[in-house]
């Protein structure tokens, strides 16, 4: 074959082509012959579509412009090429490509309103405003994009680091697609925002950190529990006269039986906690609780035994916590007994049975304590606090194992209640089977006196006696505090006072303490030469402390153990502190028909009976203000009365803060000044023979024109027989006017309305400052400095207005508009008509001009039965409007005949025909537009 062909663009089989390529062809002819070659394009291989040739060619190479047929992505095209020689010789032969994937949309409306998207290829991603893009690379891991546009310059983020900028103006273009996501996208999206604002690089570099490692950008505290769960507490005033110097972190003795625990509490006890008096109900946590440890609760008396860490008690103030209580959501022990005893205490034991042969330690050192068998000692109730253990005076005992006193100061106090006087007893020991160093020992002599007696490191005894003697059967507290080696650090107190008598007896107690490897017993000794017997009594609250106590803690001691009744007293159960609460304002909230700056009142009650902050607030100026407050009052009413709430038919709100100093409510409340009835008037024809009498061209300089007169007689129109009948339809509120200017080329610059009052009396000139063929605004001349100081329908029917133009246009064109009156009246309400009125050329107050009346009426039929509901009188109309209309004032006839009294109407009756009139505008949208083929439903106040 001499015609070959090679090099073909886009090369046979390719893809991911660009959109509509230039379409190329290296054609050669062996022999050097002219060859035409015709080029067709399709989507399929038949390519019936021809789009171009060359004709009379030589070798070479050739192109043909596509003419935007290749402009589908991802589609296969085909292209043919026709190629013959003249000579007989020709070639066909067809080549195929694909073009280009869609770009994988993120987010967007089109690459000609704002879009985000992505390169078939992944690897490179657009930012697109109005037609004009940025781009940046990008991978196919996670990746937070952004892009922006202030007006001014559009922004594309990757991962919150600025990449490409564009100087762009204008708005961004708007369109009726559909938002797309992900449109062609394979792949994963993730928290997509739109904004009607362009975010600073600071917020989007923030928003990445944010979601990009939420657990770095931000870490949470520890859990604050929600004090506000519990519904009840009582105050709890430990007494001061019972506190001889202040103390910290001392453990009260909570000692009671209350109804209100029965009643309130949980059967467990769970919801029982403390707290300090700082902390607020509402806004505290309970883990803010005191520590406490519950020794005993009995959910079916409200009987209460607990220690309670207070951490500072004063000796002058009385001291205050509150004990809180009432939680069915707390389902877990709130208690901490370890929390309770501060470092010092190495044991404390309350002598409550753990088992009938054990009891335990409350500290944290478990120290704790195993019988000599089940029920030996036996567990009494009738301790001092509570329960205690029972020593039988024979072989009972409580072991502690190899428990050693400080190396230094110790303190040892319990209670006990001996059977039997005049007899020795052990009652706390640490002493071999045989006597050795390190041995002591406290114990109940036969001259019912106290020993500490101990062996010092040298084997030599010491012995420390009490002075005070103790009977049978009465609990004493005893307290031993000593610093091993300073005899003159040993002290007895009994009942928390110090036993000044006390003496060392044998030895001084200045040797030093040697630790040996005993059993420490409760109730007995380990030494079976003694000749001292088990203890015969009772023993409750046995506590050891590293440290010598002072004597204002051992005597607190004494008494919050000895008088929990004096020592704490409880206040009233009381509930959380609820809100003040508001009823019953006045005006009530969205409340119409109101009169100029009422009285505002509201009632307020707290239920904590506290005395409360009422304060009253109006936005009547624009911005909220206070405008009246009432301090500390009690459960009432209060009341502030306005001075700025003064316009007829506006809706005002107020609102009212009600504060107890803690809770507070506020409410905003609104209500409506009276939208008057009103009826509007239109005065007559203007008497021509009174305007301009003798300088007509005056009218086109205001500065020296007169006012036109109104008609003389009867100088207003109302419906009914086109006289105002001076009904008395209620007292007169407000009495306005306005007018309207007719053509585009009449009234130019303001025009000017007079009233007369009686006919006689000329009120001030008031500035209409109308646009043509639109309404002036309504001008309030019910307090003309002339105007009656009480108006009457009276006043109304003989009131006059003058009218005058400052400047018209083409003399003969120019229009004043109709003059209206409204009279807004306070009554039951009452429907009215309008009647019309005639526009008059501002020339038509020359003699001899011909006045122009713009009047359009038409009449269209009603198909249907007319409706009266809840006060609402409905006709529906069928028949098409011969033009488009605005309606200004509608009329209704019945058959034709006059003018129906709309406040007569009646809910019977078929009604066959309307009378529209209308002004015709050309468009004006304060109006309402009927629209031709249009159905309407007429809506009239039925009184």
């Amino acid at each position: 074959m001499p015609i070959v062909l090679s090099n073909e663009n886009p090369t046979n089989g390719s893809t991911g082509v660009a959109l509509n390529p230039t379409l190329q062809i290296q054609a050669n002819h062996t022999y050097g012959y002219q060859m035409n070659i015709t080029w067709y394009w399709g989507t399929t291989s038949a390519c019936p579509n021809q789009i171009g040739s060359n004709t009379s060619i030589g070798n070479g190479t050739y192109q043909q412009d596509n003419d935007n047929n290749f402009s589908l992505n991802d589609q296969t095209y085909y292209w043919k090429l026709v190629v013959n020689d003249g000579h007989g010789a020709w070639l066909n032969v067809t080549y195929h490509f694909t073009t280009i994937g869609h770009n994988k949309v993120v987010v967007g409306k089109t690459t000609n309103a704002y879009s985000l998207e992505i390169h078939p290829d992944g690897n490179v991603l657009y930012g697109y405003i109005n037609g004009n893009s940025l781009s940046t690379s990008i991978d196919t891991n996670w990746h937070y994009v952004t892009l922006t546009y202030d007006g001014s310059k559009m922004r594309l983020y990757v991962d919150g680091e600025l990449k490409s900028t564009q100087n762009l103006t204008g708005s961004i273009n708007t369109n009726n697609n559909n938002l797309l996501l992900g449109d062609y996208l394979t792949g994963t999206l993730d928290e997509i925002r739109v904004s009607h604002s362009a975010r600073s690089s600071a917020w989007i570099n923030t928003t990445y950190q944010n979601t990009y490692s939420p657990t770095t950008f931000a870490t949470f505290g520890e859990q604050k529990g929600v004090l506000t769960t519990w519904t009840y507490r009582k105050q709890i005033w430990i007494n001061a006269s019972m506190v001889d110097s202040d103390l910290t972190n001392f453990p009260v003795l909570i000692s009671t039986t209350d109804t209100d625990l029965k009643n309130h509490a949980l059967s467990n006890g769970y919801d029982i906690m403390f707290m300090d008096s700082s902390v607020n109900w509402r806004k505290g946590s309970y883990t803010q609780k005191l520590n406490h440890e519950i020794e005993k609760y009995d959910n079916t008396t409200g009987e209460l035994v607990a220690w309670v860490n207070v951490t500072g008690i004063s000796s002058t103030t009385n001291t205050s916590i509150y004990m809180y209580y009432g939680n069915s959501l707390c389902t877990a022990n709130r208690q901490n007994p370890t929390g309770v005893w501060d470092s010092h205490y190495v044991m404390v034991h309350h002598m409550v049975d753990a088992t009938a042969s054990s009891v335990l330690d409350s500290t944290s050192n478990d120290n704790d304590g195993t019988k000599l068998a089940a029920n030996e000692p036996i567990e009494i109730t009738d301790g001092k606090i509570n329960s205690a253990q029972n020593f039988d005076g024979n072989d009972d005992n409580i072991s502690l194992g190899d428990f050693d006193l400080n190396n230094g100061g110790n303190t040892i106090e319990l209670w006990f209640n001996s059977d039997t006087a005049n007899s020795a007893r052990e009652i706390f020991t640490k002493m071999a089977a045989v006597q050795s160093n390190g041995d002591w020992r406290i114990r109940y002599l036969a001259n019912n006196t106290i020993e500490f007696w101990y062996i010092d490191s040298s084997g030599t005894q010491h012995n420390f006696f009490s002075s005070e003697t103790f009977g049978s059967g009465v609990w004493n507290y005893i307290t031993f505090v000593y610093t091993w080696e300073t005899g003159s650090s040993a002290k007895w107190y009994m009942n928390g006072t110090e036993d000044i008598g006390s003496n060392w007896g044998i030895g001084d107690g200045n040797g030093g303490y040697e630790d040996n490897i005993t059993t420490t017993n409760i109730g007995d000794s380990d030494n079976a030469t003694s000749l001292v017997d088990e203890f015969d009594g009772k023993i409750d609250e046995l506590r050891v402390s590293n440290i010598v106590r002072n004597a204002s803690w051992i005597n607190a001691t004494y008494n919050t153990i000895n008088s929990p009744s004096a020592f704490i007293e409880f206040g009233p159960q009381e509930t959380q502190n609820v809100a003040p609460t508001q009823s019953n304002p006045v005006p009530s909230d969205g409340a119409t028909y109101q009169n100029l700056n009422p009285t505002l009142s509201i009632t307020v009650n707290d239920t904590d009976a506290n005395l409360m902050n009422v304060t009253f607030r109006t936005n009547a100026s624009g911005s909220w203000q206070t405008i009246g407050y009432n301090a500390s009052s009690p459960n009432g009413t209060y009341s502030q009365t306005p001075t700025n709430m003064n316009q007829w038919g506006t809706k005002y709100w107020w609102s009212v803060n009600v504060t107890d100093g803690d809770l507070w409510s506020n409410h905003t409340y609104n209500f409506t000044t009276k939208t008057f009835n009103n009826v509007i008037y239109y005065f007559d024809a203007y008497d021509t023979g009174e305007a301009w009498p003798n300088t007509p061209a005056n009218m086109v300089d205001g500065t020296n024109t007169t006012f036109a007169n109104c008609g003389q007689g009867t100088h207003i129109q109302l419906l009914n027989n086109n006289t105002c009948p001076g009904t008395n339809l209620g007292t007169i509120e407000k009495v306005e006017i306005r007018c309207y200017g007719d053509d585009s080329d009449d009234v130019q610059e303001a025009t000017y309305l007079r009233p007369v009052f009686n006919g006689t009396t000329d009120g001030n000139n008031y500035t209409m400052d109308i646009s043509p063929e639109k309404w002036s605004n309504w001008t309030d001349i019910t307090n003309d400095p002339n105007a009656p100081s009480t108006w009457t329908w009276g006043n109304i029917t003989n009131l006059d207005c003058d009218v005058e133009a400052n400047k018209v246009g083409v003399a003969g064109n120019d229009y004043v508009g109709i003059v209206q009156i409204r009279v807004n009246y306070s009554a039951s309400p009452y429907l009215y008509a309008q009647n019309k009125g005639a526009f008059k050329k501002l020339t038509d107050f020359i003699p001899g001009a011909t006045s122009k009346d713009r009047e359009y009426e038409q009449h269209i039929d009603i198909t249907k039965e007319s409706e009266v509901a809840d006060r609402i009188l409905k006709l529906k109309i069928a028949e098409e409007l011969n033009e488009t209309a605005y309606l200004d004032r509608v009329y209704l006839r019945i058959d034709g005949q006059k003018i129906i009294d709309i406040g007569t109407i009646k809910d019977s009756g078929v009604f066959e025909s309307l009378i529209i009139r209308s002004l015709l505008k050309d468009s004006d949208n304060s109006y309402l537009i009927m629209d031709r083929g249009d159905e309407y439903i007429l809506e009239f106040s039925i009184p």
